[in-house]
């Protein structure tokens, strides 16, 4: 599984870190209010999300370029770039690609099989928005075609939205 990365341009330290949204930082004593960070100067760390709301960007793919091979070089190489504006590979197999827009919205294109007996293939896209969906449409979605359980789509609201938008993708025709 991709370890997902989230390249930041702190104002306050002129720095790019590069955060962890899945790696909650000492979850006992600090809840999921701090995550795993990494910079140049300092490795790894920690960030507040209030922190990051405040003081905190979205960096550029030049700005963060030597972050990423330093990660790379130090072991990370499964790294998934959550960037908004970039296209994400989301899987290999299909060719499937994600674009954050914002927060709620989601590009996805992926290569369809269009002739099963010839193997031709045609790009398909779409934009995903998930606030055309009500709570129930995205949770039965996740749950009814991809097995994955109510309580874990729930949890996933307001944090883990690609993942939502991606199921709902990959349910159009």
């Amino acid at each position: 599984m991709a370890t997902l990365v989230k390249f930041l341009y702190d104002n306050s330290f002129k720095e790019v870190n590069a955060v962890f949204p899945q790696l909650k930082y000492n979850k006992q004593m600090y809840g999921n209010d701090v995550i795993t960070c990494y910079t140049h100067i300092g490795q790894h760390s920690s960030i507040c999300k209030d922190y990051i709301k405040e003081k905190c960007e979205l960096a550029t793919e030049h700005q963060y370029s030597n972050l990423l091979k330093e990660l790379n070089d130090i072991g990370y190489t499964d790294l998934k770039v959550l960037n908004k504006n970039e296209w994400v590979c989301t899987d290999i197999d299909t060719k499937q690609y994600c674009k954050q827009i914002s927060e709620t919205i989601f590009e996805f294109k992926e290569q369809r099989q269009i002739n099963p007996v010839t193997r031709k293939t045609e790009t398909f896209q779409a934009t995903i928005d998930l606030t055309e969906y009500s709570l129930e449409e995205m949770i039965d979605t996740c749950v009814n075609n991809f097995g994955y359980s109510k309580d874990e789509v729930i949890k996933w609201i307001g944090k883990e939205n690609a993942l939502i938008a991606e199921c709902i993708f990959e349910q159009l025709d």
